[in-house]
């Protein structure tokens, strides 16, 4: 008898589930399937307990127990719609259809007692899981809403009933329950859902990072050595070299070059992260901006760039996440400049706290950033300007925007700016990381 009991739970459970589904419309199918038999299950054992029940105290059948199975049948087009592959109408037959049978019921005096119509609370739940559309979900919440309104109007205001029923003082228990197990397992789902994406997610990332690592590291021998080879050419066969064959190999140095940086940039954005709380030490972002000054040396002599930077603080980081984020902060605004004969590059760092976290600004006086580019000069690859006008990776900021995530602070850039730029970013003061892996 249990074996059967299985076997038809099993069936009516893959109703459907047809080869080519998507894994999350199978669950979801599955699910409803589950439910609607579950009720149905519960239907016929309160009927026909209360069959039994009215025929021995009374010799007669309740006219109450009848039109539970009436109102209760058309949950049924749920699993023909499911059948025929309208996964869409089906859920909505559950949503429906369960304000239609609530609002009947208030009507009753079975459920203005037991004030069954509370139980649409429940369905903004399944309304969320059901649907991705939020005109849908808007529109359906609307709709619980008013139908909640009705109910709960009826409920307090209504003279009479239209219906007299046999008060089954078991109704209240049998439709909590129906209730809160629809609830729990709509809940389950979605917190599996959420579990599984977050693992695919996780699974995504760790492949990109050592795909990432990959690339960088392996990609750059070869490269070298076609860059080598290409200079190598070039400077002891330049006599016999024609002309066009001198600018082939220039191209492909210059791109060669190119691509380095590309990688370097891919490199370092890869490895911005926290594998082990030894990774955070006290920071001199003082020192951090004169070890970088002495690095860019020759690029601000040649540019004339003028640094000016209030006194910096020592900071609790990673030092190679502090020199990459002043490097391309300092780097950016040093490159960004109008492209004229005695233009002075000149770069502010500015510095305040309070008792929550550091605040610092970046100001130069370069070309600046319009309106419209500010919402994509935090994106990867998103690069403002053509290589004839400025050349770069279109990580740099990329690259800031993460290390300050990181560290869960902010970073803007100041829309009020007329000339130049202004970026801003805050790091805390109490800062806790979460350590990723352990790196390989």
């Amino acid at each position: 008898m249990f074996n059967r009991f299985i076997n038809i739970w099993n069936y009516f459970s893959q109703i459907g589930i047809y080869d080519g589904i998507a894994s999350r419309d199978a669950r979801i199918t599955k699910l409803i399937n589950l439910f609607v038999f579950s009720i149905f299950v519960m239907v016929i054992f309160s009927f026909g307990f209360q069959l039994i029940k009215h025929l021995v105290e009374s010799g007669e059948v309740k006219f109450h127990s009848l039109l539970m199975i009436v109102t209760f049948a058309p949950f049924a087009l749920v699993f023909v719609f499911n059948y025929y592959k309208r996964y869409k109408t089906a859920r909505l037959v559950i949503i429906i259809y369960t304000l239609i049978n609530n609002l009947f019921w208030a009507f009753t005096n079975i459920g203005q007692d037991s004030n069954i119509y509370y139980s649409n609370v429940i369905l903004a739940i399944p309304i969320v899981i059901f649907f991705r559309k939020f005109k849908t979900q808007a529109a359906l919440i609307c709709l619980t809403f008013i139908f909640f309104s009705v109910s709960y109007f009826v409920d307090t205001n209504y003279p009479g009933y239209i219906i007299r029923t046999y008060q089954n003082p078991n109704f209240n228990i049998i439709a909590f329950g129906i209730w809160l197990a629809f609830s729990f397992l709509m809940m389950r789902f979605f917190l599996q859902e959420i579990d599984q994406a977050e693992a695919r997610l996780q699974k995504q990332n760790i492949d990109l990072e050592d795909f990432t690592r990959l690339a960088s590291h392996d990609m750059k021998e070869p490269l070298r050595n076609i860059i080598s080879f290409s200079s190598l050419i070039k400077s002891k066969h330049l006599k016999i070299l024609p002309k066009e064959v001198e600018s082939y190999l220039s191209y492909i140095e210059t791109n060669g070059y190119r691509l380095n940086e590309l990688l370097d940039g891919l490199s370092s954005y890869n490895q911005i992260n926290f594998t082990h709380s030894s990774q955070l030490e006290e920071v001199s972002l003082e020192s951090i901006l004169n070890d970088l000054t002495k690095e860019l040396k020759s690029w601000i002599r040649e540019t004339n760039a003028i640094i000016e930077y209030d006194k910096l603080p020592i900071i609790k980081a990673n030092p190679s996440h502090m020199k990459l984020l002043f490097r391309n902060l300092i780097t950016n605004a040093i490159k960004f400049q109008p492209k004229n004969d005695g233009h002075i590059p000149i770069i502010k760092i500015n510095y305040k706290e309070d008792e929550l976290q550091h605040k610092f600004s970046f100001e130069d006086n370069g070309i600046g950033i319009s309106e419209a580019q500010r919402k994509n000069v935090f994106k990867k690859f998103k690069k403002l300007h053509s290589r004839k006008e400025y050349d770069g990776t279109g990580l740099g900021l990329a690259t800031c925007e993460k290390i300050i995530a990181l560290y869960r602070g902010q970073i803007h850039i100041v829309p009020e700016k007329e000339n130049g730029t202004t970026i801003c970013f805050t790091i805390p003061i109490n800062f806790l990381p979460n350590f990723s892996r352990t790196s390989d």
